[in-house]
């Protein structure tokens, strides 16, 4: 009885012994040195996390990826962000990634310039955010984003792209391209983005009546009935905004920036599609008048106080304003900030002083 008790006792404690032993340090991780300069590391949910922003070429980023085995294959994210960008870590090419995955990828700060079609084959199923940002992307694989089925970010902002295609993706709703000068838009750039919420075109030269190719077309987001944030802001779109130039289908737009351009007027179907509560900016533009025909409306549209934001405009604040002044409530829509270009704010303008100086009185809003 002694001898079985003394057994069962040394089993225990070995069965208890092997439960709690810890696992290699690395586990889950790949062995540090065999991934190294790359970092891997885990959180209490079980992702893990890979950090490359060390690496120092194309050829070393490789190494990592298809010399070491991976205890779990499927990664959360890959972070490439170095503080000083190597000069030879230039590309992202087919195979480089072996046959790991991630569901989201941020570079930025790099000297990579391309991509190819290949690249992220493995990650067709997983991918959900691919951020570039800030890098020196001469081309990307646009055509390859309808084969992504689960990504629905994609952030260009600040590369060297020169074309864009006609842009195709069933599940994709945050699109970033901006502060890529060489691109031009069509009709039909954003037609296959049904999903499409969110569009950043920011400082992309767009809109100059002295160069066709940047002329932004009617009717561009005319397919994008989920359209709710649109930010063209600090292009060069000058002159008067023509119809159908902002118009999703259904009232969607909640807000849209249009601030530093050169706008000197709209067509009163220039800007349609506004959501309850939207908000249009314009500020620092090169509008001098609000007559009621071009910009009836669009106030009409709005519903929130200040949701038109006029301020830095050179507003003559002559009997064009005759309309507004007499109307307490379109006047509220205008931001409460918006000055006249000789400095008094355009709320605070006396009714009297149009009733006396405008024959006529005012125009109403058809």
């Amino acid at each position: 009885m002694l001898k079985t008790l003394l057994l069962v006792t040394l089993l225990g404690s070995r069965v208890k012994a092997a439960i709690t032993q810890p696992q290699p340090k690395e586990w889950p991780c790949p062995v540090a040195t065999e991934i190294y300069p790359c970092v891997c590391t885990t959180d209490a949910d079980l992702n893990l996390y890979l950090d490359c922003s060390d690496v120092n070429s194309n050829t070393q980023l490789q190494d990592v990826f298809t010399k070491t085995t991976f205890p779990f294959p499927n990664f959360y994210t890959l972070t490439i962000i170095p503080s000083i960008p190597k000069n030879q870590l230039t590309a992202l090419t087919a195979g480089i990634f072996g046959s790991v995955t991630f569901h989201k990828i941020f570079i930025s700060n790099t000297y990579i310039s391309t991509i190819e079609e290949e690249t992220l084959v493995n990650c067709h199923d997983t991918l959900e955010i691919f951020d570039l940002n800030d890098n020196i992307l001469a081309y990307f694989p646009f055509e390859t984003l309808e084969l992504f089925y689960v990504l629905r970010e994609l952030r260009l902002a600040n590369n060297q792209l020169a074309t864009l295609p006609d842009l195709k993706s069933g599940i994709l709703w945050y699109l970033d391209l901006s502060g890529n000068a060489g691109l031009s838009l069509t009709a039909s750039t954003f037609a296959g983005l049904p999903l499409a919420s969110v569009i950043h075109l920011r400082n992309m030269g767009l809109g100059t009546t002295t160069d066709p190719s940047t002329i932004v077309p009617p009717d561009v987001f005319a397919a994008n009935p989920d359209l709710r944030d649109l930010d063209m802001s600090n292009n060069v779109i000058e002159g008067i905004l023509q119809e159908a130039t902002f118009n999703p289908p259904f009232q969607s737009l909640h807000e849209l920036n249009l601030n530093h351009n050169r706008i000197s007027d709209i067509h009163p179907l220039a800007i349609t599609g506004l959501a309850n509560g939207a908000s249009v900016q314009l500020m620092s533009n090169k509008i001098p008048v609000l007559d009621v025909a071009n910009w009836g409306p669009l106030l009409s549209q709005l519903t929130s106080d200040n949701a038109l934001d006029l301020r830095d405009n050179p507003l003559l604040c002559g009997c064009d304003l005759y309309w507004l002044a007499n109307d307490a409530t379109l006047m509220k829509k205008i931001h409460n900030e918006t000055t006249c270009s000789t400095g008094g704010l355009v709320y605070d303008l006396p009714l009297e002083w149009f009733t006396e100086h405008c024959p006529g009185g005012p125009v109403l809003i058809q």
